[in-house]
């Protein structure tokens, strides 16, 4: 339902970086989706938020002793028609089983933001770049944003 409000109406800039606040103060996740840390694609830290690019491709932020880091992936895996079951006659492979491959994303290694934040919380803006956001260790609100959609990260701004 927040996800709506904000495509909907044109919240200001101001506004909307008061509702983040009040998002993180309430440690709540604006739009990006909490995982466990457990995957494969997460450290040794609390809870990551997942957000999606406009690509499809997904990336990674989480807090690890007030550290912020962040994966992403690489490509977003495909699929084709192909053999599903290898067998061997006499030394001679041969496909026993015809089917779908799916092949899985590559991620990236652990990049790791400079900063310390109390907690984090991810978007994804109009225009296609990511947004990430957190309280400092100050109480004031930072927030990082990507220069362009899929491209690298500018500086926090407070």
């Amino acid at each position: 339902k927040l996800r709506m409000m904000c495509m909907f109406f044109n919240i200001s800039f101001y506004f909307k970086r008061f509702f983040l606040a009040c998002l993180l103060l309430c440690g709540l996740s604006a739009y990006g989706q909490e995982v466990s840390n457990s995957g494969q694609a997460v450290g040794s830290g609390g809870p990551a938020i997942q957000v999606s690019n406009v690509d499809g491709r997904l990336e990674l932020f989480w807090l690890d002793q007030g550290q912020v880091w962040h994966q992403w992936q690489k490509d977003t895996g495909s699929s084709y028609w192909g053999c599903t079951k290898w067998r061997s006659w006499y030394g001679f492979p041969y496909c026993k089983q015809w089917g779908t491959v799916v092949v899985a994303p590559t991620w990236s290694p652990n990049e790791q933001f400079d900063g310390h934040l109390i907690n984090l919380t991810a978007a994804r803006r109009s225009d296609g770049r990511l947004e990430i956001a957190g309280l400092g260790g100050d109480r004031a609100l930072y927030i990082r944003s990507q220069t362009c959609p899929g491209c690298g990260w500018g500086p926090w701004e407070k």
